[in-house]
């Protein structure tokens, strides 16, 4: 399984801070919030992560620093983020992990992992309310490419799924998560994240 680390987008809800800092760049309790997730995948022995850039692509890279478990691909026209799975099929292991390169969690992977290879379907979303409503971190089978057409970004693929009574396994935990998109939110993380 390799893991896919959405991290493309523009930040403009944090702007001006975002301005010349991407999102994922932003310090949190000491270090880049994408060095935070990156931790996260590696702990767990996650050695093939690709990283999605867009904005601003060498500052990220510069806030991950030296990694070899870490490659990048550079997604010129910002696709919406189902749509860049579907054109980078031929990276993607079977099953493969995506999460969002802007939240930080203390999800537990190693259970979130046993739960999807043990509950057979196509896809394994963390959540504390339902499929769309989540936690911005899945587990995907390769089968899940089928249903994504251009337009879609993950959570349109979700409701895509539940409204096509496609079985997709709902992973509920009390693990905290911290989406970093506003101002308001990123600084409730800088006070209340923890590993």
């Amino acid at each position: 399984m390799n893991a896919i680390v959405l991290a493309g987008g523009l930040g403009k809800r944090l702007r001006p801070l975002t301005n010349k800092t991407p999102k994922p760049a932003i310090i949190v309790k000491g270090k880049p919030i994408i060095r935070h997730i990156l931790d996260w995948l590696e702990d767990v022995g996650f050695d093939d992560i690709i990283v999605k850039l867009h904005y601003l692509p060498n500052k990220v890279k510069e806030a991950v620093g030296k990694d070899e478990n870490v490659h990048y691909i550079i997604d010129k026209k910002l696709k919406p983020t189902a749509k860049f799975l579907l054109d980078n099929q031929l990276y993607l292991e079977d099953p493969f992990l995506v999460t969002n390169g802007d939240t930080l969690t203390n999800l537990n992977l190693t259970e979130f992992i046993e739960f999807h290879m043990v509950n057979n379907n196509i896809a394994t979303v963390f959540t504390k309310d339902d499929a769309i409503h989540c936690g911005g971190t899945y587990i995907f089978d390769k089968e899940i490419l089928e249903y994504i057409k251009d337009d879609m970004d993950i959570s349109h693929l979700m409701a895509v799924l539940v409204e096509a009574d496609i079985p997709v396994n709902l992973y509920f935990s009390n693990a905290k998560y911290f989406d970093t998109a506003t101002i308001e939110k990123l600084e409730i993380a800088r006070k209340n994240f923890e590993k």
